[in-house]
């Protein structure tokens, strides 16, 4: 991977984790996750191998959601917002 791919990389990451921290704070977490999922496609385009990536980030994402899922039914983690 290039540097100024890297570089890139790391920057859009921060700007879509933030998107979501902002969405979620100001009660918008649509939009964060529109912003996350617009990084996420940008991302895929770039990679060398966009299909082996995609197959990673579709990986990623349901083992995400089970985790999230395991800790919202145990009341382990409280979403105030009632969006989930």
């Amino acid at each position: 991977m290039s540097r100024n791919l890297l570089i890139s990389n790391f920057v859009l990451f921060q700007i879509g984790w933030f998107a979501c921290v902002l969405g979620g704070a100001y009660q918008a977490p649509l939009i964060g996750s529109l912003v996350a999922a617009v990084i996420i496609g940008i991302h895929v385009i770039r990679a060398q191998e966009p299909a082996k990536e995609m197959r990673l980030v579709v990986v990623a994402l349901v083992i995400g959601l089970l985790f999230e899922s395991l800790l919202t039914l145990n009341d382990l983690s409280v979403f105030t917002s009632g969006v989930l």
